[in-house]
């Protein structure tokens, strides 16, 4: 899970917010990133990715 931080920033960047989740789905490490909006891109959902990422061995 990510957040954005509401606290007012740089025209068109924001601080998101995420963690590294441990095998049991409980959150182990904060990761904090500053990006532009206009540079997101939306992620393949990962629970229907290929074992082995997405490139044909």
């Amino acid at each position: 899970m990510a957040t954005v931080d509401p606290r007012p920033t740089y025209q068109g960047w924001v601080w998101l917010t995420g963690y590294l989740l441990a095998p049991d789905g409980e959150a182990r490490e904060r990761r904090e990133i500053f990006v532009q909006r206009a540079g997101l891109r939306w992620a393949p959902d990962q629970r229907r990715r290929r074992p082995g990422g997405d490139h044909p061995t």
